[in-house]
């Protein structure tokens, strides 16, 4: 699987978005229970698609992608806290 992660603005970064949740979702689909953002991190090191130096960045994309509607508010365990604080 290959994993592009969003970057730049506009319409271009909604579309990379789009994408990046719906390999996460397969990838969900595979794992088949919930995890932390964090816990996304360590997985997709696990598959060889990011290094240690991109944790930040992934849990980032990971809740900006729930709160634009990309992926479920509760896809993450401990979901909807981390979106309230």
């Amino acid at each position: 699987m290959n994993l592009k992660l969003p970057n730049g603005r506009g319409k271009n970064r909604l579309v990379q978005m789009a994408d990046f949740a719906s390999r996460l979702t397969q990838l969900h689909d595979q794992i088949g229970m919930k995890i932390s953002s964090r816990g996304w991190c360590y997985q997709l090191e696990g598959f060889g698609l990011i290094t240690k130096a991109e944790f930040d960045k992934i849990e980032k994309i990971i809740n900006e992608c729930r709160k634009k509607g990309y992926l479920p508010v509760d896809f993450v365990l401990g979901g909807l806290i981390s979106l309230i604080e």
